[in-house]
């Protein structure tokens, strides 16, 4: 029930997070600039797809053999595989835009946008199998704990040096508390990894 709980609560946290930053933009910036954020995100969501079902398949594998080694490659190879999507997306996304858009925007944020995939795709692959997977639940709240920190952060390091008046900036933002809940996942990772090897020496 306590691991549950902590898996329940870090959706709850995430879900009020990325809401907060559609209100945040409406009132600093305009509604119009809203339409280029959730479109960012619409994009994040999509990318990520094929490594979210590739962990979701490999899950009750890594789980039942507790293979670490299974679980390392695949979230490096999803690095790689995320990398190459992005630069690919990246490529055409002047064309996939006007596919959504009618009017000509400034890309800028959207390619910014664009790293989201990269971090959040490896992040929740490490957080189903190499932290869930294991049995290690708790780290997941405390990781969105983080990245909620440096999210109020850099949006008061925004605010206070005047800068949160373009959607950019609530892009930078969102991005940097995406690689910040990576690197504390990849450092827990690890250190659960070390845990499990000396428990089997």
């Amino acid at each position: 029930m306590k691991e549950s709980l902590s898996i329940f609560s870090t959706e709850i946290i995430t879900s009020i997070k990325d809401k907060l930053s559609y209100i945040l933009i409406g009132s600093f910036v305009g509604m119009s600039e809203v339409v280029i954020y959730d479109l960012g995100a619409k994009f994040t969501a999509m990318l990520v797809k094929p490594i979210t079902i590739l962990s979701r398949v490999l899950f009750p594998k890594i789980a039942k053999e507790r293979n670490i080694l299974l679980s390392t490659n695949t979230a490096l190879v999803s690095f790689i595989l995320m990398t190459i999507i992005i630069i690919v997306f990246n490529l055409f996304l002047p064309y996939i835009v006007k596919l959504f858009l009618s009017e000509t925007i400034n890309l800028m944020p959207l390619r910014i946008f664009s790293l989201a995939p990269l971090f959040l795709s490896v992040s929740s692959f490490i957080a189903t199998n190499s932290i869930i997977a294991f049995g290690f639940n708790k780290y997941i709240f405390y990781s969105i704990i983080v990245t909620t920190a440096v999210y109020v952060t850099f949006s008061g390091i925004f605010y206070f040096s005047n800068s949160l008046n373009t959607v950019t900036a609530f892009v930078i933002i969102s991005v940097v508390s995406y690689l910040a809940e990576l690197i504390y996942r990849v450092v827990i990772a690890k250190k659960i990894t070390k845990k499990l090897q000396d428990d089997l020496t």
